[in-house]
């Protein structure tokens, strides 16, 4: 990470453009603290950075994480230094700590800003991927799933299943309430987040997913939010990091080659060409009709299963999959090298 931001620092100085109504100097790597926008009288701001040469270069728009409460556009800086020389790229602030949808209409109107001023910065914007980590990561995949003109999602560690997330804690996190308020569980609060998660929005059309999470982290959310996808029709790769926490900053030590996977994914992508195929499976997880909860592991020996335990179960009846698509699943377990294994407390 060091090395990629270095990379960057070499491009250009950098200048910072703090002032609202600054004129935006196009011959600086990186401009900060342009306002894309105001809500509630909170002036809301994004970095830019443009890379040498002509253009128009490929837009990457980045949204932090940090529990919809906490956090900076400039968490993404390890990012915008690896697509710094052949993307134009934008990192968003959002209203931090405000009921929801706020975060998200903030999201969207980022979005918007930057197909509007795309020329300026030799963006183009009929080549726009969306890429978020953890809440950003959710606030990037209900952006697309409401229609945001993007051509590609990046959701690192992102939590699609806000609704199971909080069933299997037992109630509402810290973080969930200043995002939903300080409310009981109960049917009316369920379907508030049953609106507010990724995975009950899926649908044909949608733009190609990468997901792309650690082992040692709840990755039963990016496992059956592929799976969704993938059962819609939707182009969706997973990658996992065998052993990374939900903590980004420790993936590097880990797998150092995933920022290089992160940008040829979007190279596909914007080229028309994300698919779905077994060699970029990662892992399926199903509840089939005998009842059996199996994981297929595709490229682990010996990832945890503990994060799974309590959650695949209910995930039937949260994804409406039709015979045929249930049916496909199966057979595509059938090709994986690792055999399935029924998970902790299960037979057959």
């Amino acid at each position: 990470m060091k090395t990629l931001v270095a990379a960057l620092m070499l491009l250009a100085p950098a200048t910072f453009v703090a002032a609202t109504n600054a004129p935006v100097r196009m011959d600086a790597a990186v401009q900060s603290d342009i306002e894309y926008g105001t809500a509630a009288g909170v002036s809301l701001r994004l970095d830019a950075g443009v890379p040498p040469g002509a253009g128009p270069f490929p837009i990457a728009i980045l949204v932090h994480g940090g529990g919809w409460s906490t956090g900076d556009k400039r968490d993404m800086e390890f990012l915008s230094a690896g697509l710094g020389g052949k993307f134009t790229w934008f990192s968003v602030n959002y209203r931090l700590g405000a009921r929801y949808p706020a975060c998200l209409e903030d999201v969207e109107q980022a979005i918007r800003w930057v197909r509007t001023h795309a020329a300026q910065y030799k963006g183009d914007p009929r080549k726009i991927v969306l890429i978020g980590y953890s809440a950003g990561g959710h606030l990037a995949a209900m952006a697309a799933e409401r229609n945001a003109p993007v051509n590609a999602v990046v959701a690192l560690a992102a939590p699609a299943d806000i609704l199971a997330d909080v069933e299997r804690s037992g109630g509402l996190r810290d973080s969930h309430r200043k995002l939903f308020g300080d409310r009981e569980l109960n049917d009316e609060v369920r379907g508030v987040l049953r609106d507010a998660s990724p995975i009950h929005h899926v649908k044909r059309g949608l733009p190609p997913f990468l997901l792309m999470q650690g082992t040692a982290d709840k990755f039963f959310q990016s496992v059956n939010f592929q799976t969704a996808l993938r059962a819609a029709g939707v182009a969706a790769e997973l990658v996992l990091i065998h052993g990374a926490p939900h903590d980004i900053t420790q993936w590097e030590k880990l797998d150092p080659t995933y920022e290089a996977q992160i940008v040829a994914w979007i190279d596909r992508a914007l080229a028309g060409r994300a698919q779905n195929d077994d060699a970029h499976a990662g892992i399926l997880v199903e509840r089939f009709e005998d009842k059996t909860n199996l994981i297929a592991l595709p490229h682990f020996d010996d990832v945890e299963r503990r994060p799974v335990e309590n959650d695949v179960g209910a995930f039937a009846g949260r994804v409406d999959l039709d015979a045929k698509a249930v049916e496909g699943l199966q057979a595509r377990i059938g090709k994986f090298t690792h055999a399935a294994v029924p998970l902790k407390g299960e037979t057959g």
